[in-house]
């Protein structure tokens, strides 16, 4: 895994946007590109009946799915929603939603022994990619840890940068 102290002006416009707007919608849509986004929220722990993940889906800024852990089960929303949810990988989707919660909640544990927190701790991680003449233009991943921006993963130059701190005794996972 390479870190990188260093961001691109990509990434900075990236961690602008989500710096300015707390929104799982920023990734920055040129005309003619397609947007898929995916914002996961995940809490340490939660009191009995309360989900301790959550996922939205949003295509092209528009909510298309919800998912928490307490339903285990993708609910549609909108018209895009319902055509996802009557493929086959609207059952595809939901097992990996959970697949995803369960490994995001693992590094939140980790995380928190290598941070030393007190309390509960929350990640919020989201996933963006653009699409632009059937190719990928833009991936990354924003990590916020306990309401820090922490972490950015630039997919397409496999790259890490640690935004604060603490994010950098992160060890590599």
């Amino acid at each position: 895994m390479k870190h990188s102290g260093n961001t691109s002006s990509v990434q900075r416009q990236e961690l602008q946007a989500s710096r300015e707007q707390d929104d799982p919608k920023v990734f920055a849509q040129k005309p003619g590109a397609h947007s898929l986004c995916f914002d996961f929220a995940i809490k340490s722990w939660s009191r009995p009946g309360q989900p301790w993940y959550k996922a939205q889906g949003f295509m092209n800024k528009n909510l298309f799915l919800q998912y928490d852990s307490d339903s285990n089960m993708v609910k549609p929303v909108g018209l895009l929603g319902k055509k996802v949810n009557a493929t086959s990988t609207g059952g595809e989707l939901t097992q990996t939603l959970g697949e995803v919660g369960r490994n995001l909640w693992m590094l939140l544990l980790d995380i928190k022994l290598q941070i030393k927190t007190s309390g509960p701790s929350t990640l919020q991680a989201k996933m963006f990619c653009q699409r632009e003449a059937e190719r990928c233009t833009g991936a990354s991943w924003h990590f916020v840890i306990s309401g820090e921006q922490s972490l950015l993963f630039d997919v397409m130059n496999m790259t890490w940068t640690a935004i604060n701190h603490e994010a950098s005794k992160i060890k590599e996972t």
